[in-house]
């Protein structure tokens, strides 16, 4: 997995310098522009036992409004709580999920309107993940729940492929400012290890996993260098 991201950041980075030797004339000047992206929410979602977390930062290159290319580095934590049966204000434990990753996409830009723009897009995720517990029940805890399993611990990595369709909503006044939201269907490929103290002992169990899976990609952008492009009416390329 090293050198794959070694790879993406290396690609990553000839793609940087490319453009700081375009910028040295007009094709970069009347072609290409510059945004930063990213994000940082926390929000509960229903019911409220369940709350999430996010953040993100990365730059984004864009080749007459049609191309682009992007990279992120992201972070997403879940918590969920779950409750006692009999007292619904008593969480008896914990369970956190988090991931972090490198992201690297490509998006096609198939229609433009004069505050938004539709894409086709590309992307591929690389990053590791954890999920642990927090037992919260006190010695006068009534509830009959064997909890054996908090003591589990699971770590391990993950690679993503995907691709989907998205819109870039840009601001009326402000046309440098915008969200971006896509919708993709995506394969994951993960190798897990699996930690749990048992009163038989520690054991370890490592697996490997390959599924399918939506994925809904949320972020807000500014646009550094901009060259502005108003179409009064909407363009299919």
């Amino acid at each position: 997995m090293t050198h794959k991201i070694i790879l993406l950041f290396s690609l990553f980075v000839l793609f940087f310098q490319s453009q700081n030797a375009l910028s040295q004339n007009n094709i970069f000047k009347e072609h290409f522009e510059i945004a930063l992206r990213g994000k940082a929410l926390l929000a509960p979602i229903p019911p409220s036992s369940v709350f999430a977390n996010t953040a993100t930062i990365g730059a984004e290159f864009i080749y007459k409004k049609r191309h682009s290319l992007g990279i992120d580095i992201s972070y997403w934590k879940w918590i969920l709580q779950f409750r006692n049966t009999q007292d619904s204000n008593y969480v008896v434990y914990v369970q956190y999920e988090a991931r972090s990753f490198l992201y690297i996409d490509y998006k096609y830009k198939i229609s433009e309107g004069e505050d938004l723009s539709w894409y086709l897009n590309v992307y591929s995720k690389l990053g590791k993940e954890k999920m642990w517990y927090s037992d919260l029940r006190t010695e006068n805890d009534s509830s009959q729940l064997a909890l054996e399993f908090r003591d589990t611990t699971l770590t391990g990595r993950f690679s993503e492929i995907g691709l989907g369709v998205g819109f870039k909503h840009y601001g009326y006044r402000h046309p440098r400012i915008g969200v971006d939201f896509s919708f993709n269907i995506a394969a994951r490929n993960g190798v897990n290890n699996e930690m749990a103290i048992r009163s038989t002992g520690m054991k370890w169990r490592e697996g490997k996993t390959i599924y399918f899976l939506p994925y809904f990609k949320l972020n807000f952008f500014y646009i550094i260098k901009h060259n502005p492009v108003i179409n009064n009416c909407f363009t299919f390329y």
